[in-house]
């Protein structure tokens, strides 16, 4: 074989293993996780307005490993669809603890937490201003002294475990 065939063919090849790491590189860069609004809100590092709220429920025998404050509204359709993701999430994360906060009156919320959120308790709340929530579902990861570690919008569990590393990490740089 000639020396030109060679040459084309391991050209070819090098080709083939560029055009592939770049492929690669682009779905990691496509699959990375960024929840919206996750630059908005309380910055990362403040206390959580209702701290004192935060540690009674974070209180017990055995100290959380986190705490998420979630924000819903009770005329929001994807709130909706994230109470069960909440509740299971819930259920594989025990030594985490959850405090579900509704944009609703009492009447609105109830037949939506009976209906969707059975395992959670909701604080029925007339504005979200105090919290600086940018919109809904939306939630805040704090440190058991409820400090924020993370946030943002989120729609699934991997939204939530995205959340506890991204807050791991926050705590991390902290400390």
């Amino acid at each position: 074989m000639s020396d030109f065939f060679f040459l084309s063919y391991w050209t070819l090849w090098a080709l083939v293993a560029l055009l592939a790491y770049a492929v690669l590189a682009m779905m990691k860069r496509l699959y990375r996780i960024s929840l919206p609004a996750s630059d908005r809100g309380l910055p990362v590092g403040a206390p959580f307005p209702l701290a004192s709220r935060a540690e009674r429920i974070a209180g017990g025998e055995q100290p959380p490993a986190g705490f998420f404050a979630i924000f819903t509204a009770a005329d929001c359709h994807a709130c909706k669809q994230v109470y069960p993701v909440v509740e299971q999430f819930s259920k594989r994360h025990p030594r985490h603890r959850f405090e579900l906060y509704m944009l609703a009156t009492e009447e609105e919320g109830e037949p939506i937490m009976q209906a969707h959120a059975t395992a959670l308790t909701a604080t029925f709340v007339d504005d979200l201003g105090a919290y600086e929530v940018p919109g809904v579902p939306f939630a805040y990861y704090l440190a058991g002294d409820g400090t924020v570690l993370s946030k943002g919008i989120f729609h699934e569990a991997a939204h939530l475990e995205h959340l506890i590393a991204t807050g791991k990490k926050a705590l991390r740089r902290s400390a």
